[in-house]
């Protein structure tokens, strides 16, 4: 709903609100919400979007009005929950997990 997917993704679970760059998976019985996932992503968990959540941008703290998370590319993540604002660096490989801080 309301997404911008990208080529050959293969979209299992719910995405709204959010872009999907190419080549990525979103799992059954996933949720992403107002996210950005990079390409060559696999996706096995939740993200949920709050309001007014503050994100570091640049060395400063910033206020967004809703927000996901934003997932980098060649990410590799299974049954994890990424809480509101955080982001993931490229290629990181996480499994059950509940990320609640970036991972840079």
């Amino acid at each position: 709903k309301n997404s911008s997917i990208g080529n050959n993704c293969i979209i299992k679970g719910s995405v709204s609100n959010s872009i999907v760059i190419d080549n990525s998976i979103i799992e059954k019985d996933s949720v992403v919400e107002y996210s950005v996932i990079g390409s060559n992503v696999y996706f096995k968990g939740r993200i949920y979007a709050k309001s007014n959540v503050f994100s570091m941008m640049k060395g400063k703290k910033i206020k967004i009005q809703k927000l996901g998370a934003v997932i980098a590319d060649n990410v590799k993540a299974k049954n994890v929950i990424v809480k509101a604002g955080c982001k993931i660096w490229p290629n990181k490989k996480i499994s059950n997990k509940t990320i609640s801080k970036d991972l840079g």
